[in-house]
């Protein structure tokens, strides 16, 4: 087990399976986390800008785009979520 913190001060034990990592697909990166959890929050802390205007996905093979109309931010987080939980298991 790993322990794990937040931003609020929240801290909470991790089952950690060294065997399984999540890798970061999104255009010029290639960081791994070992808890998927930790990829969704750095590609929408590091890879998005909340005040976006607009937003092309840069995950591989992927080429949605999002504009800021209403709706369109929360589709924009759940599609990058997505990918964090389908598109990035990497078995050791």
């Amino acid at each position: 087990q790993i322990y794990t913190g937040c931003y609020d001060g929240s801290v909470r034990a991790v089952r950690l399976n060294l065997m399984q990592n999540y890798r970061c697909w999104w255009h010029g990166c290639s960081l791994i986390f070992g808890v998927v959890d930790h990829l969704k929050q750095h590609l929408l802390t590091d890879h998005t800008n909340p005040k976006f205007q607009t937003l092309k996905c840069r995950w591989k093979n992927c080429d949605a785009f999002f504009t800021s109309r209403k709706g369109s931010k929360q589709d924009a987080v759940g599609h990058i979520e997505k990918h964090a939980e389908d598109d990035s298991r990497i078995d050791s």
